[in-house]
């Protein structure tokens, strides 16, 4: 299980929207180039989920990784459908996404021993790869807020 996010601006939404197997081919092919707006973020995605919200107990960070707010979409994903964030609310995670201080993830990182994550994340070498999906979170959301665009959550 991979975790996925895109942003969508209104067009590539409305493609979505109006064609459900457009999400398995976008979400195929991210394999074969790079998709602008498209962040692959492997198996970090339950502990990046339980470091930023302790598995939604923050509801506006649980949005983060895992849209659990956001609108379903028709698409099938190989574990629940893709979910999209509005501008707002990707607006809103952006804001306490650049609120977290440089520490967090150093921080938070021990509560993720003996607990169950995917990937089995907790080992200190970790740590590097997660602050880097991290900030490529951040960034996503930053620029999505920017452009007014929504962003897509799936886990493939």
């Amino acid at each position: 299980m991979n975790g996925v996010l895109c942003t969508l601006s209104a067009k590539r939404l409305a493609l979505l929207q109006e064609d459900p197997e457009i999400f398995e081919e976008l979400v195929e092919s991210r394999h074969e180039s790079e998709i602008p707006g498209l962040l692959d973020l492997g198996k970090t995605w339950d502990a990046l989920d339980f470091l930023l919200s302790d598995r939604g107990r923050d509801e506006l960070l649980g949005d983060a990784i895992l849209a659990r707010k956001g609108q379903k979409l028709r698409a099938k994903g190989a574990h629940g459908p893709p979910r999209v964030l509005a501008p707002a609310r990707v607006r809103q995670i952006s804001a306490a996404l650049a609120k977290l201080p440089p520490d967090f993830l150093k921080t938070r990182y021990p509560s993720l021993q003996g607990k169950e994550i995917h990937g089995n994340y907790g080992q200190e070498k970790q740590l590097p790869q997660l602050e880097a999906v991290l900030r490529s979170v951040v960034d996503l959301y930053a620029r999505a807020a920017i452009e007014g665009h929504s962003v897509m959550s799936a886990i493939v």
